[in-house]
């Protein structure tokens, strides 16, 4: 039988697993994600669990996490192994963390440490949002926004992008799927700026 075969899928909500070509839960329509994730248990900057996969791209995966000491959710997002050996790659994941460090906004995601885990992976701590992208919205509402909820949501990454600026940061990949709306207070789409990768600072760091 082939690893492809025995490879399975399962929910973070109900614990089932299921096929490996199953994407969402059948029971409650939850993404699946693999069942048996080798980082999830994985602990990084000495107290920071890894309980979940909460997203996943070309680069690696985003955890989510439970820093014990302060009883805090956060989210860790872990470059792939095998990408550790691209030096282009890794100086953006560094990069994406040195220039997001600078930047303490409400309306940017906050980064709290990077690291690099026994395997040679790397890693970013930062803010963990429970909210949904502004490219899921827009695809929830139809591809646009009515203009009083379009206006509340650009002002806001406005004021992100204009505090990255005057630290001397350019973002270079603002789209939808990098804008976070969050509920906070009476407020249900709150604004959080996310993923600097490809940002480029003044001095070209």
């Amino acid at each position: 039988m082939t690893s492809t075969a025995t490879a399975r899928h399962a929910c973070p909500r109900c614990g089932e697993e299921f096929a490996a070509d199953a994407l969402f839960c059948p029971t409650d329509g939850t993404p699946l994600q693999p069942a048996h994730d080798p980082y999830i248990g994985v602990r990084v900057g000495g107290d920071i669990e890894l309980t979940a996969v909460i997203g996943s791209g070309a680069m690696g995966q985003v955890y989510r996490a439970h820093q014990r000491s302060i009883g805090r959710d956060v989210a860790v997002k872990v470059l792939r192994r095998e990408l550790s050996s691209n030096h282009n790659l890794v100086a953006r994941f560094q990069r994406e963390a040195k220039l997001a460090s600078r930047i303490r906004h409400a309306h940017v995601v906050e980064v709290y440490l990077a690291g690099q885990l026994p395997d040679g992976a790397l890693y970013i701590v930062m803010e963990y949002l429970d909210g949904v992208s502004l490219g899921a919205a827009l695809k929830a509402a139809g591809g646009s926004l009515p203009a009083p909820r379009a206006l509340r949501i650009a002002l806001q990454i406005c004021d992100a992008v204009g505090e990255a600026h005057r630290h001397g940061v350019v973002h270079r990949d603002l789209k939808p799927d990098n804008v976070m709306l969050v509920p906070r207070g009476d407020t249900a789409d709150w604004v959080k700026v996310l993923d600097f990768g490809i940002a480029k600072g003044e001095h070209g760091d």
